[in-house]
């Protein structure tokens, strides 16, 4: 802080000062650089923003994206709002160098019967308006007055008080609580930004490190307690994919750099955590790279046992998101979900399908379905790709599924059940699995898929290696991944052939069929699907992989830097 000026009014306290916001933004990498997140998960199309505050720096975004260079503290009675400033204002003054002096004019337009704004316009400027007056008898007591035109302002309130019109066409007003800024439920780090959308609406734009908000979004993605090696494989991921938002400008006509829910989920400083701030330090700056750009780093909860590759999932083939088996998902959960003629016509509305007679699967790759079609007495319905998943409004958590009638149910998830979690929640299965002695002598001997339970490190459950097993003069044989025998299991960069996923899911998805009436979709997985699994992650760490094997494993030829 430069110098203070105190100034009393009977709503407010305004202190006029120079505020640095990020004065020690150099530190590291990630403090260094800022990023623009729009806070449309509870925002968006706001017409009254709440800010749960007592006392607010005030003025605009400066030069540095969200240095608050100069402003002044207010202090609210009740709580703070901003809305839209849809009055019609005449301007009255001139313009004064300092908020006190517009105040006193203010004060003595109000005693004169006129409903005078103070206006700030830019950081050491402002103004007094009249709002919603007859232009004539405005004049008449301000014969310089100006009628101003109208157009989208933003107005900081004192419950139902108005204290400041921002009113600055090149800059963006922005507040900052101090330690935090809460809006709603949420506080926040960094400076809040605020502009007027085109739909008439309040814009939130949270200006902070990216070291801050980071602390923001990764115990939002993965559970604070897991792994610290799956913990720093996912804070390279958040990073990669901010820095791949904001180098790509994809929200750039929306004020922002990335958003807090459909790009990756951000809940502020609520979400801060010990044991994610230190995965961020020690990996601070570390961003997966591809022909010197950052990767776009996608990830969803769960694969099902087999990544999705781009071009299923977008279309769009991207080199480092190939379909990748996983090594070890612990919680690749199986689902069902069930769906009568009648729901199915429901969703279907004004489709143009009718009534819903059948269903059908006609295209798979890597066993995801890429092309399912609704048919119905009307007409039929074709869904590709991504909007299968939209159509049945997520309720579908993957597109790893297959479908059948309700009597062929059960017979399709006995065929389905084969997962790392069954037998991690199972012990009984694994006090009840062979017990394999390796002889000296020779001699020759086979175990069915499923039929040996490989135990990696102490504390982690027993893992079922799924593939057919030849022990041949003492030594195990494993198929690898695509099936072929003659691979020996020896080390963790051969995990995979552990549970031969791919194999795996070839033999129980991507089969081309047509259900008739009530449709029963049997699947696994969570989420799209490419990319990074975090459930997979969470695995491959208990299996004592390092977070740069891990994100390797799930990102074809990236570099980690």
């Amino acid at each position: 802080m430069r110098f203070w000026r105190f100034f009393f009014t009977a709503a407010f306290l305004l202190v006029y000062a120079k505020t640095a916001v990020f004065a020690d933004a150099a530190a590291t990498p990630d403090s260094g650089r800022l990023v623009r997140v729009g806070l449309m998960a509870k925002n968006k199309n706001s017409q009254n923003l709440q800010i749960d505050e007592k006392l607010l720096h005030v003025g605009f975004a400066g030069a540095q994206a969200g240095d608050l260079a100069h402003g002044a503290a207010v202090t609210a009675r009740a709580s703070f709002s901003v809305v839209p400033a849809t009055a019609s204002y005449i301007r009255i003054s001139a313009d004064f160098g300092s908020f006190e002096a517009a105040a006193g004019f203010a004060e003595n337009a109000k005693n004169a019967g006129i409903a005078a704004r103070i206006a700030m316009l830019d950081d050491d400027c402002f103004a007094v308006y009249a709002a919603n007056a007859e232009f004539s008898s405005v004049s008449a007591k301000y014969p310089a007055a100006r009628a101003l035109p109208q157009k989208a302002r933003v107005c900081l309130m004192d419950g139902e008080n108005p204290l400041i019109v921002f009113d600055n066409d090149e800059k963006t007003a922005a507040v900052w609580g101090g330690e935090g800024t809460t809006l709603g439920t949420r506080r926040y780090r960094g400076v809040i930004e605020l502009s007027v959308s085109g739909a008439g609406a309040v814009t939130p734009v949270n200006t902070l490190t990216m070291a801050d908000y980071l602390r923001g979004v990764l115990p939002a993605e993965m559970p604070s307690d897991w792994d610290a090696e799956a913990l720093k494989a996912q804070a390279v991921v958040c990073r990669s994919y901010a820095y791949n938002r904001m180098a790509s400008g994809a929200f750039a006509g929306e004020g922002y750099d990335i958003c807090d829910l459909s790009c990756q989920v951000y809940l502020g400083m609520s979400a801060e955590n010990p044991r994610t701030d230190e995965a961020l330090r020690e990996t601070d700056g570390v961003i997966m790279y591809y022909d010197n750009a950052p990767a776009e780093a996608v990830y969803s909860a769960s694969s099902g046992g087999l990544t999705a590759d781009s071009s299923d999932v977008w279309g769009e083939s991207v080199p480092y998101l190939r379909s990748v088996p996983e090594v070890y998902e612990p919680e690749s959960a199986l689902w069902e979900r069930s769906y009568s003629v009648a729901e199915l016509s429901s969703l279907s509305g004004e489709k143009g399908v009718g009534a819903v007679k059948a269903v059908s699967i006609d295209e798979t790759n890597g066993g995801r379905v890429t092309k399912l079609t609704i048919h119905g007495s009307d007409g039929s319905l074709t869904l590709e790709r991504e909007k299968i998943r939209l159509f049945f409004k997520d309720i579908l958590p993957s597109r790893l599924f297959e479908i059948c009638s309700p009597d062929e149910k059960d017979a399709l998830l006995a065929k389905a059940g084969y997962t790392p979690a069954s037998a991690v929640s199972a012990p009984e299965a694994r006090r009840n699995a062979p017990v394999l002695s390796v002889l000296s002598a020779a001699g020759q001997a086979a175990l069915p898929p499923g039929g040996l339970f490989m135990h990696v490190r102490d504390g982690l459950p027993s893992m079922p290696v799924h593939a057919d097993i030849q022990i041949t003069n003492g030594a195990i044989t494993i198929p690898a991944h695509g099936g072929a025998s003659g691979e020996s299991a020896q080390s963790p960069d051969n995990f995979g052939s552990f549970g031969d996923m791919g194999g795996f899911i070839s033999s129980v998805f991507g089969e081309t069929k047509t259900v008739s009436g009530d449709v029963v979709f049997v699947g696994r997985g969570n989420g799209h699907g490419a990319g990074f699994s975090q459930y997979g992650a969470k695995g491959m760490a208990e299996l004592g992989m390092d977070f740069t094997e891990i994100l390797r494993h799930y990102f074809t030829g990236v570099e980690i830097k």
